[in-house]
């Protein structure tokens, strides 16, 4: 599994060495919105000229030479915290083809433009606005991608599936890119608080049905000369993060007899957010699959992390800088002048959390549970005793280790604080709902009846919003 860890905005900040190039260096991946390039609802020719010229400089800055690979989001779900006319809408079209024409250089991914719902724009929300500005953009872009080939290989198209009208739409879009260009990498939109805004389950993870929907398209058109690339946009809960991470894996179980296996990666500011919204409370995450032997470790919060682990984030010359600084936050109690000095700091820790999930399924064989039963209850159950064995009871640590053991102890804790009741049982319910769509792929069921699944999928999650 993949992290792409999202730039909230472009440095101005003449402080060295800038909090951003720390930020950068916590992952190989990094995402720049182009919105975050106009500073204000400014959708001149002009103002994309000034954001062109902006964007560049930043590559220049932070991205080159640096052996990280740079992402570019289109901008198209925040555009609409702008209150726009149509005009407004063809002119960031054109602004982000311009970009992903003529500044194809400077990035390593960039995301198809999708706009998908004005939530300050009312007139936009309707069948025929929503297809048509999403088909002009398209095809916009699969003149620049004829034009240059090489871009194929960059491209993500993004689907949404937040319903039906939505699917419909973009995947009528989908076939006709596919059909001229040939989709190499696929990504799901629209994940952005979806829980938040829907009627259905809010347990389920909402990507699950789309995410075999696009596998089952990918082995049936037989695109076999590339990997398997799904991103989701948008993703920061835990369970999710576990949910990727056992999905790749199950793919890549059908997909080894085609010799090709899956990539699957998301984005979030959240991680970065942490340090906002849970500076004093959040816990730090340590795992090194070596240093560790396959154990999640803990702080129980930032005045707990030593000096070392600092530096293994910030570097030696820079820790102390941080070190300073909480101290000052503990003793002083002084207010927090410079928080974005902490957000490399929650990116490492939710990096490692999600290495050990890697590591965790892969270690539990949790795959497997898949393809031993036929039978939804049975699996439902070995699954229930799967995840009742993680982290065994208090009474059965003691008898097996006894009170005088710290060690094992500590590491039950952080794995109650890793696996909580609400984590798991999402989780449950996910592979669940997983084993429904699994059925369909070993029985050898046809594209149109995982299409078929996956609407049912979508309409039970009862997405709020709704084009006329």
């Amino acid at each position: 599994m993949q992290f792409v860890n999202v730039i909230g905005k472009m440095s101005e900040s003449k402080k060295k060495p800038d909090p951003i190039e720390w930020i950068i260096k916590q992952s190989n991946d990094s995402l720049l919105s182009l919105k975050t390039s106009i500073i204000k609802k400014d959708l001149s020719k002009q103002r994309f000229d000034k954001a062109l010229s902006k964007l560049h400089s930043f590559q220049e800055k932070f991205i080159k030479g640096n052996d990280k690979s740079f992402w570019i989001d289109s901008g198209g779900y925040n555009l609409f915290d702008f209150t726009l006319t149509p005009e407004e809408v063809d002119n960031y079209i054109a602004f982000y083809n311009t970009y992903l024409e003529e500044l194809r250089d400077d990035y390593d991914k960039i995301f198809s433009l999708d706009l998908s719902f004005g939530k300050k724009n009312e007139w936009f929300n309707t069948i025929e606005n929503v297809k048509r500005f999403n088909k002009t953009s398209i095809e916009k872009s699969i003149e620049v991608l004829k034009k240059y080939p090489k871009l194929k290989s960059k491209f993500y198209f993004v689907l949404n599936f937040k319903n039906l009208q939505l699917y419909n739409i973009f995947h009528e879009l989908y076939e006709k890119f596919d059909s001229k260009i040939g989709i190499e990498n696929r990504a799901i939109g629209g994940l952005v608080s979806h829980r938040k805004q829907t009627k259905g389950s809010t347990v389920i993870s909402p990507f699950i049905g789309p995410a075999f929907f696009l596998l089952k398209d990918y082995i049936t058109k037989e695109r076999f000369n590339s990997q398997f690339r799904l991103h989701f946009l948008g993703v920061d809960l835990s369970q999710d993060r576990f949910m990727i991470a056992f999905l790749e894996k199950l793919f890549n179980c059908y997909l080894k007899e085609y010799n090709v296996s899956s990539v699957l990666s998301y984005d979030t500011i959240t991680h970065s957010h942490q340090a906002i919204f849970e500076l004093k409370s959040s816990k730090i995450y340590w795992f090194d699959k070596k240093r560790h032997q396959h154990k999640i470790l803990c702080d129980r919060d930032i005045f707990f992390v030593s000096p070392e682990r600092l530096e293994r984030v910030y570097g030696k010359d820079n820790s102390k800088i941080i070190y300073d600084e909480l101290q000052g936050l503990n003793t002083k109690k002084q207010k927090v002048r410079n928080v974005d000095l902490f957000f490399p700091l929650f990116i490492h820790s939710n990096i490692n959390l999600d290495n050990f999930f890697v590591e965790f399924i892969a270690s539990k064989r949790l795959p497997k549970l898949f393809f031993k039963h036929n039978d939804v209850y049975c699996f439902n159950e070995e699954v229930r005793k799967f995840f009742d064995g993680v982290v065994p009871s208090e009474e059965k640590l003691n008898s097996e280790h006894g009170n005088h053991c710290m060690e094992i102890e500590m590491e039950i804790s952080v794995l109650y604080d890793v696996f909580t009741e609400n984590v798991v049982n999402n989780i449950r319910h996910s592979l669940s709902k997983t084993f429904e769509f699994h059925q369909l792929m070993v029985d050898g069921k046809s594209i149109g009846d995982i299409q078929d699944k996956m609407k049912q999928f979508i309409t039970e999650m009862k997405h709020e919003e709704a084009l006329k």
